[in-house]
């Protein structure tokens, strides 16, 4: 390759080629990928909500017993 200008342009035209036709595929499995994990933060949201409403109202069970007992 060296200092030929035409075999430089040559060797750097392809690998740019490929990229152009990744670039399309890459960026849709990007989004896939982050969709997915948007998705997996919403449902264990939810769960975490689930879990977290469970315990207030055992809490607020329980201190109404202990509001009775006084």
């Amino acid at each position: 390759m060296g200092n030929n200008p035409v075999l430089q342009s040559q060797f750097t035209a392809q690998p740019q080629k490929a990229s152009d036709d990744a670039s399309p595929k890459i960026k849709a499995a990007y989004e896939r990928f982050f969709d997915d994990v948007a998705k997996a933060k919403k449902a264990h949201r939810e769960k975490i909500n689930v879990i977290l409403r469970t315990i207030d109202e055992r809490k607020i069970k329980d201190l109404k017993e202990k509001l009775k007992e006084m």
